[in-house]
């Protein structure tokens, strides 16, 4: 799925760069970033390859971040509580957003782990016993010095670095024997139980000073943890968005067998330099049309955060600022449009069941109204308006290339782009499936390898 050659980028725009402000225009009141007394350092998710979408949005002077700095699968930034909340409440690419609490270096195992986590102010995270808080731990495996693959349960020697067997209790190659788990010795190899030991490192220091512990609440809790560990380096977050994944906007309740994730296809939208005031934009296979319903999100000026079912537990925390949250939706209230009247926003698909369901949805997203939806096979759509950005994320696989005609379908598909093209557009298309099949497309890869 992350090389999305699935997805048709006609009608390449030379010269446009990625531009989040172009599709949010600058607050009323807002010319710098202003920030507070406390800095706060971030980092946003994504999925791989949208680091500089995501980058380029929360530069824009919707969100105002400094300190921008791409990463792996996310962005580091930094900015102060209403940097944190706008980023929670306009990013459309990301994730997750989430706040770092504590890091250290030569974390690898359970007792180092809890020292880190003792080391965090609880008492300002959590202020009663009626407060919930819960953990998810992400754990890269270890590197071996030899290049060998590791597997679940397999140790490596910090003597000499070769990976043991877990049914070994000594290394094959120097005899150094594996370090034990009861003395908080062992390896972190299990999320589960590497989450716990900081639940237990937060219960004990809340204990002793306030003499009561939070509960743990998974779906809800006030204060979200999560807790990173790559090749010895721990970094613990709180989670500013919640620990749902972002890109569940609020308006799907039921998903298409094959639904695009909303932040992704946000994601290529901006990626490919989309404007809705430029450009007519098409999905000839739509299904339950994301690329249509992120489309109109854009160009109506809606924010993301404003459709989630709940506000974002960083309203419960006592250290965060409470308006910086409220300021920042009533001005994305103010700046939403009610519809989009420029270029058209279209889309097809053959199938009526996935017509039903993108109607719906645009419906719950509230731009049923800037949408034109149409039911036809994707060989005999004609666009009521010339497009200037075709998008799509076709079937693939078994569901487009059947055995006794592998290309039949394909064929039927390319027939679109090419009436484009002989109607006097130039299309570019990065399309899936094999090479004999696509042939007949000029290529163009929208989304980064």
């Amino acid at each position: 799925m992350f090389a999305l050659a699935s997805c048709l980028g006609f009608a390449p725009l030379p010269g446009r760069t990625i531009s989040a402000s172009s599709t949010h225009p600058p607050p009323a009141a807002a010319s710098a970033v202003r920030m507070l007394a406390a800095s706060r350092t971030y980092f946003a998710t994504c999925v791989k390859g949208l680091e500089p979408v995501l980058a380029a949005e929360l530069q824009s002077a919707r969100v105002g971040a400094v300190g921008v700095r791409e990463g792996h699968l996310g962005v580091h930034f930094e900015g102060d509580d209403a940097v944190g909340a706008r980023a929670t409440l306009w990013l459309r690419s990301a994730l997750r957003v989430m706040e770092l609490l504590e890091s250290a270096d030569g974390v690898e195992n359970q007792q180092a782990l809890y020292a880190m986590a003792r080391r965090v102010r609880w008492c300002d995270l959590l202020e009663s016993g009626d407060s919930t808080m819960s953990v998810q731990a992400v754990l890269s495996k270890p590197k071996p010095k030899s290049g060998e693959a590791v597997r679940a349960g397999d140790w490596v020697c910090k003597a000499c670095g070769a990976v043991v067997f877990a049914s070994k209790s000594q290394c094959y190659r120097c005899g150094e024997y594996k370090p034990s788990e009861q003395d908080g010795g062992g390896p972190l190899t299990h999320s589960h139980y590497t989450a716990l030991t900081v639940k237990n490192a937060a219960c004990d220091v809340l204990r002793e000073e306030r003499g009561w512990r939070p509960s743990v609440d998974t779906d809800d809790a006030d204060l979200p943890l999560l807790l990173h560990v790559h090749r010895g380096v721990a970094s613990l977050y709180r989670l500013l968005s919640g620990a749902a994944s972002m890109h569940k906007r609020g308006y799907r309740d039921r998903m298409h067998a094959a639904s695009l994730k909303e932040a992704v296809a946000a994601g290529l939208l901006l990626h490919a330099g989309y404007d809705p005031e430029v450009h007519a934009l098409a999905d000839p296979m739509c299904g339950s049309a994301t690329f249509a319903i992120e489309a109109a999100l854009l160009a109506t000026r809606a924010a993301p955060g404003l459709m989630r079912p709940h506000p974002p537990p960083l309203l419960r925390w006592a250290d965060h600022d409470p308006r910086a949250w409220h300021d920042a939706v009533e001005e994305a209230r103010d700046v939403r449009r009610r519809r989009h009247d420029g270029p058209l926003i279209m889309a097809n698909d053959v199938h009526p069941a996935a017509i039903a369901l993108a109607t719906r949805d645009a419906r719950a997203a509230g731009v049923a109204d800037s949408i034109v939806l149409s039911r036809g096979h994707v060989a005999d759509w004609a666009p009521p308006q010339k497009p200037g950005l075709v998008v799509s994320n076709p079937p693939w696989g078994t569901r487009l290339c059947r055995k006794q005609a592998p290309f039949g379908r394909w064929g039927a598909s390319q027939r679109f782009p090419a009436r484009l093209a002989e109607e006097g557009q130039k299309p570019g298309a990065a399309l899936p499936g094999p090479d004999s099949a696509t042939a007949g497309a000029c290529r163009r890869q929208i989304w980064p390898k």
